[in-house]
């Protein structure tokens, strides 16, 4: 069995950095080809990410920058043209419990499973008490079998909403999306492709850290993610507050008026 780790990057060396030795304390990482698909980062270079992934099998540097689901759609097309059986979908901002890999053997039968239980997706059913099904899920924190990823490149155009599309394909085709009950990625950035900071902020249910490692980075994630929600609650409604305020100025000012 050739299973490969497909990391995604652009940017973020702090947290590819994070991302890289969270990755490295799993269990049997050394069975792993982990492969790197640079979206032609502008903030840091190809010795950035060698000194990272020193074990990296494989990095490739987009001609030009595609987009995060172009640079998906490339990447299965990059993952078909080696000799691997798996393909794991891995963000640079997501960090990993330490027997992830150990909870994949256990499934290595399903065609699709996804190691991130998502609060922005929808539990549609469970299989069992280790696993749910979903009617959609996104490719970060995902494995797909090699046959999953021909279908998908051979159905499934590219797009805006990549991993929304061939969800959709995957589902209509009669195949589960299944889902880790436990999440055994966590997501730690806080503005990207999903999150906006404030009013969207997606991370993994039910995650433990499993090292110090992950303990910590986790820790700093809700201790920042809580803060930039604070912020955004504070920005959205200080405008209203600031008008009521206003309003009730103007009419103690009209009564004192209307009393004189």
């Amino acid at each position: 069995m050739k299973f490969c780790v497909g990391i995604t990057t652009y940017n973020r060396l702090d947290l590819i950095e994070r991302m890289s030795s969270s990755l490295n304390t799993s269990n049997d990482i050394e069975l792993c080809n982990i492969r790197i698909y640079d979206d032609k980062s502008s903030e840091i270079s190809l010795d950035d990410i060698k000194s990272a992934f020193p074990n990296a099998k494989e990095i490739i540097v987009r001609d030009k920058n595609l987009g995060a689901d172009r640079n998906m759609y490339q990447m299965f097309l990059d993952f078909l043209d080696t000799q691997d059986d798996y393909l794991f979908v891995a963000d640079s901002d997501l960090i990993f419990h330490p027997e992830w890999f150990l909870f994949f053997k256990r499934y290595s039968h399903f065609d699709i499973l996804s190691l991130y239980n998502s609060v922005s997706h929808k539990v549609m059913g469970t299989v069992n008490e280790e696993i749910i099904h979903k009617l959609h899920i996104g490719a970060a924190g995902t494995i797909f079998k090699r046959n999953i990823v021909k279908e998908i490149i051979e159905n499934v155009p590219p797009s805006r909403s990549y991993d929304w599309d061939w969800s959709n394909f995957l589902v209509k085709k009669g195949y589960h999306l299944n889902v880790s009950k436990r999440s055994y990625v966590q997501h730690i950035g806080i503005i990207g492709t999903n999150n906006d900071g404030g009013s969207v902020i997606d991370f993994g249910l039910n995650f433990l850290p499993g090292n110090a490692i992950n303990e910590k980075y986790l820790i700093d994630f809700f201790q920042h993610a809580l803060i930039s929600k604070d912020e955004f609650i504070k920005y959205s409604y200080s405008p209203k507050i600031v008008l009521r305020k206003i309003k009730s100025a103007f009419k103690i000012l009209k009564w004192k008026i209307s009393n004189q």
